[in-house]
């Protein structure tokens, strides 16, 4: 089993979508995945098809409260094939230490206790790096941050990094990292996109997947995906934000399975 992690302290950057297509991709080569949304806004859940009039039997919090188990929770990802959600909720946001006293460790635990017939996971965390942020980092295997082409990209990837290694790495998950990089909203015609990636390449050498672009034609692909609530490789397969998505988890499936997507 495969724990997978997007955050980035940073709201906008991507990660909801970067998670979504992550779910989506495992399912496509025949893996059992699994995604939990940490973030109480819930735009994971909205992603793959979870709507207001969708039945749920629980959620997030609850897991992490240790009141429900992800096999009473979970529910089939009503737009991704072989996939399930837990769904996030505003139950998330009023969790503290002082009523999970595991908040940090309790997830990673229960995880590796077995959660057959899932075969990854896929965790969505809120814009933050503390809270359940912290609970997703401690569990995953593999950490991956949308990081937008915009002048503080460098600085976010950086406080990202500190946290690994000082709040999760030094007590809980020594050796903890950014695994990978998904450079979100890169305008190949744009100077400063062309010297931010430049920058992540170098910074982050043999960590960077190749970037999400943004063009006139990309936000017409996110608005059929939206209202579709389906990962844009599932609602628009043919455009080119979604050969994007599918070069760039395609990379990070197979460091870890050896299967494209």
């Amino acid at each position: 089993m495969t724990i997978y992690a997007v955050a980035n302290g940073k709201g906008g950057v991507g990660k909801s979508s970067v998670a979504g297509e992550l779910l989506a991709s495992l399912a496509r080569v025949g893996r059992k995945p699994i995604g939990i949304d940490l973030d109480q806004q819930g735009n994971f859940t909205s992603w793959v098809g979870v709507v207001d009039d969708t039945t749920i039997y629980g959620h997030a919090a609850e897991v992490l409260e240790g009141t429900a188990t992800l096999h009473e929770v979970a529910i089939d990802a009503p737009t991704v094939p072989g996939a399930s959600i837990v769904v996030g909720t505003h139950q998330l946001g009023g969790l503290t230490v002082q009523d999970v006293p595991d908040l940090a460790t309790g997830l990673r635990d229960y995880l590796r206790g077995g959660i057959e017939p899932w075969t990854d996971v896929v965790i969505d965390t809120p814009p933050s790096l503390a809270g359940v942020t912290i609970t997703a980092l401690v569990a995953a295997d593999v950490v991956i941050a949308p990081v937008s082409m915009e002048r503080e990209a460098i600085e976010q990837l950086e406080r990202l990094e500190e946290v690994l290694r000082t709040t999760v790495g030094k007590r809980m998950r020594p050796g903890a990292r950014i695994n990978w990089i998904v450079p979100t909203r890169y305008r190949s015609r744009g100077v400063m996109s062309r010297e931010i990636l430049d920058r992540l390449t170098t910074t982050y050498a043999g960590r960077v997947t190749s970037p999400i672009r943004e063009d006139a034609r990309v936000p017409e692909a996110y608005r059929s995906s939206r209202r579709a609530g389906r990962p844009v490789t599932l609602s628009t397969p043919q455009t080119r934000a979604a050969a994007d998505y599918i070069d760039a988890i395609g990379t990070i499936i197979r460091d870890k399975t050896g299967v494209a997507s």
